[in-house]
């Protein structure tokens, strides 16, 4: 037969009856029924407890006729222990429910001290039973007639004869199950601040009464303002362009009739319209004048080829030598070489050949070739 032996827990004094198996499969580790720690089975072992079990056991098995009159069951009164103890538990679990109504104040809401009751009310069924369990397990033990309790080959140990108060049990096995925590409450969410109409002391009449800001100025009015001043610099630039270019811009026929309109609203005077490239000069002839001695005649034919009338232009008459350096030039105005007809005309005008003639001194002998340049007027 296997032996046994007892040991001692170091945190409840409980002892435990072990083999050697159970102590060779857990190294030496064994946890208490009551407490439900775990601790070394050779340290705490009870000093002779291989030999009294071995010994215990022998008795056993030789000697089958136990005296059980000898034991004083008699004496005992089963029932008033089971009544003390079940008034024990009784009062134990009312006191631990206290306990906790307490500690929950009023923090937990209905629904959470409902569960709680119920929670109590399981609590005390199964401590009823465990307690019931436990005395149908000592009446047994008690009808058992010998000394040593048997036990099985595992690993959960059976208790000695000396255990604590099932009170003790119980309340130990109440605080080893975890109450389930109260959900925490969830945090109020911050409220948005209330609107200005629904803030304390304002009302309508200090509404009125409160003076009224100016409102800032549209943004439209800023940008309509910004392309005004764009639009006058723009102005400013093309008008000085024109004030600087304004006697080539007047010149121009695509551009002339604007500023005709513009002059006659403003009163201003737009300059003739020339083209001295336009003016031809044809069939020049330079003889002696037939009635003065030491004068010549000079005949040309003037043509304006231009499409618009424009003002006579100067005349040069230009003498070089054979060398073809310049001996004498004369210029001639309009009303100098202007007669008949023509006389006292400003504008030549277009697509019309006209006839000049005039009287000039002679120069000097050197004088052998000649030309007539068309000039702009002044």
């Amino acid at each position: 037969m296997t032996d046994s032996f007892v040991t001692r827990c170091p945190h409840c004094s409980t002892r435990l009856r072990v083999t050697y198996e159970q102590i060779s499969a857990a190294v030496g580790l064994v946890r208490c029924g009551t407490c439900f720690r775990t601790f070394n089975a050779h340290e705490h072992l009870l000093k002779g407890s291989g030999e009294v079990a071995s010994a215990g056991m022998d008795e056993l098995l030789i000697d089958d006729d136990l005296d059980l009159h000898g034991l004083g069951l008699d004496d005992l009164n089963l029932d008033e222990e089971l009544a003390q103890i079940e008034a024990q538990e009784q009062a134990f679990s009312k006191e631990l429910l206290n306990l906790s109504q307490q500690i929950a104040g009023n923090d937990r809401d209905p629904a959470a001290t409902d569960d709680d009751d119920a929670w109590a009310e399981a609590l005390l069924r199964e401590e009823g039973e465990d307690v019931l369990s436990s005395l149908s397990v000592q009446g047994k033990s008690d009808e058992t007639p010998s000394p040593w309790l048997p036990y099985k080959e595992s690993l959960d140990f059976e208790r000695t004869a000396e255990k604590p108060p099932i009170a003790l049990q119980q309340r130990r096995r109440s605080n080893a199950k975890a109450k389930p925590k109260p959900k925490p409450k969830p945090k109020p969410k911050p409220q948005p601040k209330p609107p200005l109409f629904e803030q304390d002391g304002f009302t309508e009449a200090t509404a009125v009464d409160e003076p009224l800001l100016p409102m800032r100025a549209p943004r439209r009015k800023r940008t309509a303002v910004w392309a005004l001043l764009s639009v006058a610099a723009l102005l400013t630039v093309i008008g000085q362009y024109v004030f600087f270019q304004f006697d080539s811009l007047v010149r121009q026929e695509r551009y002339r009739s604007l500023f005709k309109a513009v002059c006659l609203t403003v009163g201003c005077k737009v300059p003739d319209q020339i083209d001295i490239s336009q003016i031809r000069s044809s069939n020049l002839l330079v003889h002696s004048h037939p009635q003065f001695s030491g004068a010549l005649m000079v005949d040309v034919i003037l043509y304006n080829r231009a499409d618009f009338a424009q003002p006579f232009p100067l005349l040069e008459l230009e003498f070089s030598n054979l060398a073809g350096r310049p001996v004498a030039s004369r210029r001639f105005t309009p009303s100098q070489y202007l007669a008949g007809s023509m006389q006292g005309k400003l504008q030549m005008p277009p697509q019309t050949p006209i006839h000049i003639a005039l009287e000039i001194q002679a120069p000097s002998k050197e004088a052998v070739n000649y030309r007539l340049n068309v000039l702009p007027p002044e």
